[in-house]
């Protein structure tokens, strides 16, 4: 109840950071700059960043899935790639990523009948996400010759974080509390998936290397967005190095769906290579909206399922459950 209370506040103050930063970048856009850039622009690029894209979402889907079998589910591979693409149409177009996760646990939950592993595979899914940014963006580091800065920092901090959180789902822990038996019963479901995954790590393991070819196709995306904005002095490890920290800024829940921060990080980042302020910040929205636009699939599946499952009622069911 009183997360709820909040809730309104917290997403203007996202909405604030967001518009904020937004604005104040904006001021550095040299927008005569701009229009010479948007004439200049190879369209050959950008339709090689939107491929890849459909890559990564293959990926994640495979990903989600071997999660799955990890705890003993053998789902369809399309209801899994459906309900991927309607989560993130939702992270696109609501303001928290939380929304499409919340869609993605109702529906595994719908198919399996079994919230807390529908619960267990989102965050075990996310969580070993995090290990590809780590592991991509020190290879990259690495290859550049840069391993004595701050980022690396990050990325091994990062690559921490995965092991513990990993880690905890893993552990053995039971509840006992009669006065919360419903939270009690949920969290022991919890528990017994962290058994499942204990039984399968192999499994896990091949997640985290999907992980990392995920953050790859991630990379691949902008480093074609570079190249369609003519950036020839930008090389893929450079753009490996790169990437993965805008992907772990824009994680940071500070505004809405890392609007603002991620621009302001593609800024940051590309002064460093003598990339202009109007070039970052138009290669930071451009893959926005390149993404954005491929999610709309997504809402066309949840149209599609309104008349059958009622997938648009179960999204707000389970977003409701999961504030």
């Amino acid at each position: 109840m009183y997360c709820n209370q909040w809730k309104p506040y917290k997403t203007l103050f996202k909405a604030i950071v967001s518009l904020g930063l937004l604005i104040w970048l904006g001021y550095s856009i040299r927008w005569q700059e701009l229009g010479q850039i948007i004439l200049d622009i190879k369209l050959y690029w950008l339709t090689v960043a939107l491929g890849w894209i459909v890559v990564s979402m293959i990926i994640s889907t495979y990903k989600w899935q071997m999660v799955l079998k990890a705890q003993g589910f053998n789902l369809d591979w399309v209801e899994l790639w459906k309900a991927y693409w309607a989560g993130i149409f939702m992270n696109n177009f609501l303001p928290s990523s939380i929304g499409g996760d919340a869609l993605r646990i109702y529906r595994i939950n719908e198919m399996t009948g079994n919230v807390s592993a529908a619960t267990a595979s989102v965050l075990m899914e996310r969580v070993l996400a995090i290990s590809g940014i780590a592991l991509v963006g020190m290879a990259g580091a690495i290859a550049t010759g840069k391993t004595g800065d701050g980022i690396w920092l990050l990325f091994i901090i990062l690559l921490l974080v995965t092991i513990f959180l990993t880690v905890l789902m893993l552990s053995r822990f039971s509840f006992k509390w009669k006065r919360a038996r419903r939270l009690a019963q949920f969290l022991e479901g919890m528990a017994d998936q962290g058994k499942s995954f204990r039984t399968n790590w192999p499994k896990l393991g091949a997640v985290v290397t999907l992980s990392i070819l995920f953050q790859i196709a991630v990379v691949g995306v902008n480093y074609s967005i570079f190249l369609a904005f003519n950036l020839t002095g930008l090389g893929w490890w450079d753009a490996c190095y790169l990437i993965p920290v805008t992907s772990a800024i824009a994680m940071i829940p500070v505004s809405i769906n890392g609007y603002g921060v991620r621009e302001g990080a593609y800024v940051a980042l590309l002064a460093g290579y003598q990339v202009s302020s109007t070039i970052a910040f138009s290669s930071s929205l451009l893959f926005a909206f390149l993404v954005s636009l491929c999610s709309l699939y997504g809402g066309i599946v949840i149209l599609r399922h309104n008349g059958q499952g009622d997938i648009n009622n179960g999204y707000q069911k389970g977003f409701a459950n999961s504030r």
